[in-house]
Parts: C-alpha cells; structure tokens; sequence
C-alpha cells in the first residue's frame, strides 16, 4: 500500500482558494513502501529520483529505523535525507507505553531532530465485555507517552484504524484522548477506515466528535470486495473507492472541487533544479512548494497502480499532473510494494474546524525574489506557535532583521519567521539555514547561528501575533519595528 501526506498551517489561508487559485504542497512518501531501499542513501536518492521532497519514516520493528537503534540510526537517515533535501515531518512508530524501552530514545531523538510529529501504535481490543477497563488501561498507557513527548517536544497522533482496534469506533478514542492536553496528543483520522467501519454516515458523525482535537487526516479509498464467499475491504486509488471525498473537504472549509496547487516558484526565481536527463524535478518547480519552507504545508499524493489506473474527475487530474512525469517509472519499479492512491493531511496544531476561520495573510514572503549579485541566496519561512505569557514577550531581530508585532483576538503568540541566508553556493547557503535555531523558550524569540561575515551571512526577520493586551520587548540593529 501507498500513502502519503499533507500538512496544514494553522492558517485557513491553506484551506481557503489563494489569489493563485489554491493549496500549495510538497510531494512526501510513507517509508513503508521501499522496503527493499534498506540503506538509507539509497532510500534518499530512491526518493529524489522519484521527486518526493519528504518522508515519513517507519521507525518500529521491520521498519526503515528499528526502535533498539534509534539513538544511532534515526539520525545518521535523517542526515542522508537531508542531504539530499529529503525532509522528515513526522514519523510513524509502534509505540503504545512510556514502558517501551524505546519510547523515550525515540521521542526525544526525533524531536532532537526537529520532527515534529509521531503516529502512535495501536491497542487491539481483548474481550468486548471489559470495554471500560480496556480503556482506562490504553488512557493509563498513554499518559506516559503524552508526558514523554511533551518533555521532548513531539506530538502524538492516534490512528483510527478499522478492525478490531480501540479507536475503529471513534468515539472510543475520545473517550481515551479528550482528557489530555491537546497540544501534544491529538487524532489521526482517518476517513476510509472511519467509513469501512461507519458505512454511510457513520464517518461523519465520528468526524464531529473529534474535530477538535484532529491534528492528522490520513486519505486514502476503498471498496467492498467479495471473495470466496466473504467481503472485504480492498484498498483502491484515491477517488474511485467508497469514501465520500467531495463531502469529507466540505466538512473542513475545504472548497470543491479538489484542492489543487497554487502557483509558487521555490528558492530563487527562475531557478530549478533539474531531475534525470536534464528535465526539471517536479518536486523542485513552479506549483511546488519549498520543502525547507514551511515544514507545516505539506501537501503528499502517490500514485504507485499500473499506468492508467486513475479513475476520472478533478482528484484524478490533480494526481495525474503531480506525478505524471514519474508515473510509468514509478509503475514499473519492482521494489515499490504495489497499492493505491493516498495521502494524509497534517494540522499543526489547530482542530479541523478552525480551518473554517481565516488565519492573519503573511507579509513575509520568500518568494519576493530576494537576491545577491555576487553570492546564492536561500530563504525559508518557519512557523511557531507559543502558549500566552503574562510577562514581557521579547524579539530581537539580531543584525538586518525586522520585527512586526501585530495585535489578535487568540490567547496564543504565533511567530512566523523568515530566514535568509547568502554563501559562495546555494548548497552552503542552504547548509547554513540548517546552523540556524529560532529560540522561543519563555516568549524570548531570537536565533541564534554562527557568526556572519563577508562571504556567509545570515538574518532572520519576524512577523509574530500576540494577545491585543501584552508587554513588548522589541530591539533589532539595522532593521525596522512595527506595531499595529
């Protein structure tokens, strides 16, 4: 099977048509379905090749980073995905007990990383008699790995995965997940299992109990298939199954039709990288999003079937124009394990429904052709959200960083940070973005880096929105303050 991803801002500019005509995203790839790409350069190149710009990694048994070697493995692939731009935004894990003795090397060697997110393991129901306390004991277990990642820094996200699995019924999982903060563990719904297991409307009705606290939406079809007597559920490419897609987008402010890419160009103007024999990479063009831009609009389809296989209509144009320089190749690689279309979209941070409101539009733009006659430029924006403070919130934008602080309704601080960099080459100017750290530790945002010089400087600018009645501390040399 395929999957795939995309994560969300917590911007409703994500859900809501751009002035471009819509959604911009990044091609990523579930590690599960290179199984044979065990090294991990070649894993990266496998996925450069095939124009993904991201991963998710399977760190469990049997998986790409097996859960006795995280401490030394999941860094050394995150570093040879890296290299060859290959971002991690989440990865998934067997994980079901701070008891694990991999859970605490796992969660805090990921979020080391600057992962952001993990899928949990799942909790097989024992006998339907003793549903409470199947519940209070899976609620115990997950206490101790909400308090785990929120010491490390990562947020959980728990599968509805049809079946015989607590959470296939939804509102099992509430009853497990609603008590905890909802920062760091949240739901990873999943609408095809929700209908496998719902029917006709049971999805939906799952969908409300949990939208507040959705963080994920794994995508993907399905549709019943009789064989020998018995049905079962046969995975399918994405808009020809049973899953109600048009319906599921409406639910989250979601125009219709289908989301489609919005025309940005990354890195410098006119600039692409070229993919094999010359031709432009489409994980690196116009209609493709940075993949070191914005870590929180990831935008993942795969189409892994036998050429022809997409269904019609819109969904399927979409896919067909995101892969189809890659499709026959990718078909035709035997060690891509066959299955359908999928993708999953990531929330960071905010429930589904509050795609519905509108996020404050940016003013910070890395595509506002930014340059440097003599040396390469990279710029990147990156994307905080804090907890409100009573004391002062202090931002120091360093040399040449601007700082605009803007008042809202929220009771939270969002920073939107753009760093831009300039070196001898793009390579090392884009090394050098990844030396530098936006702290926000107490409210006191500022980065920290090497030191520049001639050759090799950096500087980082902010837009952050604070509570309309907060305490400032602004300061930046050579560049400009504003407050509205």
């Amino acid at each position: 099977m395929t999957a795939a991803a995309v994560f969300f801002s917590r911007a409703a500019r994500l859900a809501q048509p751009e002035k471009t005509g819509g959604f911009g995203g990044l091609v990523c790839l579930f590690s599960k379905h290179l199984p044979e790409q065990k090294l991990y350069p070649d894993l990266a190149r496998t996925l450069k090749e095939l124009s993904f710009a991201a991963v998710d990694l399977t760190v469990r048994p049997g998986g790409h980073v097996l859960p006795e070697r995280v401490a030394e493995d999941l860094p050394r692939a995150f570093a040879a995905l890296e290299e060859q731009g290959i971002g991690v935004p989440m990865i998934t894990t067997g994980l079901t007990s701070a008891r694990d003795p991999a859970a605490r090397p796992t969660l805090s060697t990921a979020a080391r990383l600057g992962i952001p997110r993990y899928k949990l393991g799942y909790y097989p129901y024992g006998k339907l008699a003793t549903l409470d306390a199947q519940l209070a004991q899976v609620r115990a277990q997950l206490a101790g790995l909400v308090e785990l990642g929120r010491e490390a820094g990562i947020e959980a996200g728990f599968h509805n995965h049809s079946g015989a699995y607590i959470g296939a019924a939804m509102w099992d999982a509430w009853e497990i997940v609603h008590g905890f903060d909802p920062h760091w563990i949240g739901f990873y719904f999943d609408p095809c299992h929700a209908t496998i297991e719902g029917g006709d409307n049971g999805w939906n009705i799952g969908f409300h109990r949990l939208a507040d606290r959705i963080k994920m939406v794994a995508v993907k079809d399905f549709f019943w298939e009789k064989t020998k007597g018995k049905w079962a559920a046969r995975m399918c490419p994405l808009g020809g199954g049973m899953v109600d897609w048009k319906a599921f987008w409406a639910l989250g402010g979601h125009p219709v039709p289908w989301p489609h890419l919005s025309a940005h160009r990354i890195r410098n103007p006119g600039r692409h990288r070229r993919g094999p024999a010359g031709k432009q990479s489409p994980g690196h063009r116009k209609g493709f999003c940075n993949p070191k831009k914005d870590a929180s609009r990831i935008l993942c389809l795969t189409h892994l079937g036998p050429p022809g296989c997409l269904t019609s209509g819109p969904l399927a144009r979409l896919m067909e124009g995101l892969l189809c320089a890659r499709r026959n190749a990718m078909a035709n690689r035997k060690w891509l394990a066959p299955g359908f279309i999928g993708m999953a979209v990531f929330l960071a941070g905010g429930p589904l429904m509050a795609l519905q409101s509108r996020e404050p539009a940016s003013e910070l733009d890395c595509n506002d052709g930014w340059h440097n006659d003599r040396l390469e430029t990279f710029c990147e924006m990156r994307e905080h959200t804090l907890p409100a403070t009573a004391g002062s919130i202090r931002v120091d934008g360093r040399e040449n960083g601007g700082v605009s602080v803007k008042g809202w309704s929220r009771d939270s601080i969002l920073v939107r940070a753009q760093v831009e960099t300039a070196a001898e080459t793009e390579k090392e100017a884009e090394g050098l973005a990844r030396e530098i750290r936006i702290e926000t530790a107490g409210a006191q945002i500022q980065a920290e880096g090497p030191s520049s010089r001639s050759r090799r400087r950096w500087s980082v600018s902010y837009e952050v929105f604070v509570p309309r009645q907060s305490s400032l501390s602004l300061r930046t040399h050579n560049g400009g303050i504003s407050i509205s």
